[in-house]
């Protein structure tokens, strides 16, 4: 494998040059995945030239880490997010619109912690806590700074009074709408649709899971997106429908919460 794989270096190599395709050697990195305590690494080389091996590396505004935990992301993400709430904070702090408020929260702070969220999001409630608490600061501070409400209300109320849906609801929201874009076709992936096993129960048993979620030997194998995906569209199968628009179903799921 190592070898067919210095080979295929070698002829894109070849197809570059021939094409007069210059590539930056140095912009190139080499990232091992693996979760092998010993794991057989090899060194790359692109034109003689010796590929640097990193263990993580940002692609698409996603960090890969050499687990695919995602937990260097998250942990980026956060540190981000908290250092644009407290900008937000001290550039706002004398704004009373509430509306205002939320346009500059999701653009400037909820956006970071949405981004491609169907991929990293969280597999331990440690992390999901340390996201969701960004909001929990942004909602503490609008009642009782711009409300003017200085008796305790739970972040569940305060969501509720300032028409937030929670992050982690959020998340498992757009993994099911993946799901629906998958099955109306909207989202262009023959080797994902492949993956949906539909089911059509005759009788009525309590599984009336709508895509059945493909087996997993480890606690590991059943976090990837696309099986968490599933697992939240069946959560929700019951406001789903053929005969209704992505619109429509996403309205659906938010009368959930």
């Amino acid at each position: 494998m190592t070898v067919c794989c210095c080979k295929d270096l070698d002829r894109f190599y070849e197809w570059c040059y021939i094409n007069k395709l210059e590539l930056n050697i140095k912009k190139c990195r080499v990232l091992n995945l693996y979760r092998k305590k010993s794991p057989l690494l090899f060194d790359y080389r692109f034109n003689s030239c010796l590929i640097q091996k990193v263990t993580a590396f940002k692609d698409l505004g996603i960090i890969l880490d050499d687990k695919l935990s995602f937990h260097q992301h998250i942990e980026a993400i956060i540190c981000k997010a908290n250092s644009m709430l407290g900008f937000m904070f001290r550039t706002c702090k004398n704004f009373k619109n509430v509306d205002t408020m939320k346009a500059i929260y999701f653009s400037l702070v909820r956006s970071h912690l949405e981004y491609s969220s169907i991929v990293w999001s969280p597999q331990y409630s440690v992390h999901s806590v340390r996201v969701e608490k960004i909001q929990r600061r942004f909602t503490k501070f609008i009642c009782q700074r711009v409300l003017m409400k200085q008796e305790y209300l739970c972040y569940e109320d305060r969501c509720k009074l300032l028409h937030l849906q929670q992050l982690h609801f959020r998340r498992s929201s757009s993994s099911a709408v993946l799901v629906f874009d998958l099955l109306y076709g909207l989202v262009d992936s023959s080797n994902l649709l492949s993956k949906l096993n539909l089911t059509a129960n005759n009788l009525m048993i309590r599984n009336r899971s709508f895509v059945q979620p493909r087996f997993r030997r480890t606690n590991y194998g059943s976090h990837n997106p696309l099986d968490v995906a599933i697992v939240n569209f069946n959560n929700m199968y019951h406001l789903f429908d053929f005969n209704i628009s992505k619109k429509e179903f996403k309205r659906r799921i938010s009368t959930l919460h």
